[in-house]
């Protein structure tokens, strides 16, 4: 759970570090390097990721793997919301 000290990116940090030891140098290099912490609100965590690609790679292959880690260190609750950055950039 998140206390003062640290930030959301502090700790998905963290998190890649746990991925990190969990996948292939190639895997986590492709998927999980690119991703962009953006904000966590105590209850969503959201992620900018390179395109709406990374989403449903991530959906299909990682999730099961990636919501305990991010529950772990996040919170039990956290729901986690990835945005393509061709997404972010059309909202501006």
């Amino acid at each position: 759970m998140l206390n003062n000290t640290r930030t959301y990116s502090d700790i998905w940090q963290n998190c890649l570090d746990q991925i990190k030891a969990r996948t292939s140098a190639e895997e986590f290099e492709k998927w999980f390097q690119p991703i962009v912490p953006l904000e966590f609100d105590g209850t969503t965590l959201r992620l900018r990721v390179p395109n709406e690609s990374y989403v449903r790679q991530i959906e299909k292959n990682y999730i099961p793997f990636l919501k305990p880690i991010i529950s772990q260190l996040y919170g039990q609750q956290t729901r986690l919301t990835m945005l393509p950055r061709t997404v972010l950039c059309q909202r501006r």
